[in-house]
C-alpha cells in the first residue's frame, strides 16, 4: 500500500481548514482558552489563513506557505510571545480538542498529535527549555533549527524544502 500523505488523510485543504477553524473557534469561544487567545492579535483572520497554509504544507500538501512566506522560522516568528510550559499545554489542549472534533481518521489524528507535541514543546522560548541548553539565548535572538531540531511529518516539505537540510529520512 503506498504511503498516503497525512495531508490527504486529514481531509486535504478542506480538512485542514476545518481543523484550523475549530482550533481558533475554541480559542475565541471557550473561557478555558482565554489566556491562549490573549496571546494573539484581536483579529484572527490572517492568523487562521497562515496556519492553514503552514499545516497544509507541513502535512505533505501544496507548498504554498514556503512560496508565500519562505522558511517557517517558527520560533523566530513567535519570539515576541512568551511560550512556556503553560502556553504549550494550553495550545496542545486547544489543538487536541479541535482534532477530536474534526478528524475522524484516528490513526491520522494520533500521528499528527505526536508531531504537534514535538513542535509545541520545541516552540517554548523561556528559561529551562531543554532545546536551548547550551545556547546563547536570553530572549534576544532565535535559535534556528539544526539538523537535529527538524520536526518532520511524513511527506512534509516545510522544514526541508529541498530535502537537503538535514539527515532525516522517511522509512
Amino acid at each position: 500500500m503506498p504511503d498516503i500523505a497525512l495531508f490527504t488523510r486529514l481531509g486535504g485543504a478542506d480538512g485542514i481548514a476545518r481543523l484550523v477553524d475549530a482550533f481558533y473557534d475554541n480559542m475565541e469561544q471557550r473561557a478555558g482558552f482565554a489566556a491562549l487567545r490573549a496571546l494573539h492579535a484581536p483579529d484572527l483572520a490572517a492568523t487562521r489563513d497562515v496556519l492553514k497554509l503552514y499545516l497544509m504544507e507541513w502535512t505533505g500538501g501544496p507548498a504554498n506557505y514556503s512560496a508565500a512566506k519562505g522558511h517557517p522560522r517558527l520560533r523566530r516568528r513567535h519570539m515576541h510571545i512568551r511560550i512556556g510550559e503553560a502556553e504549550r499545554d494550553d495550545w496542545m489542549r486547544c489543538m487536541t480538542e479541535a482534532l477530536a472534533a474534526t478528524v475522524a481518521d484516528t490513526q491520522a489524528r494520533a500521528e499528527i498529535t505526536v508531531n504537534f507535541v514535538k513542535l509545541a514543546d520545541w516552540m517554548r522560548n523561556q528559561d529551562g527549555n531543554p532545546h536551548d541548553a547550551g545556547q546563547s539565548f536570553g530572549g534576544t535572538g532565535a535559535h534556528e533549527p539544526s539538523p537535529a531540531d527538524c520536526v518532520h511529518v511524513a511527506n512534509s516539505t516545510v522544514e526541508n524544502p529541498t530535502n537537503r537540510c538535514c539527515a532525516h529520512t522517511e522509512g
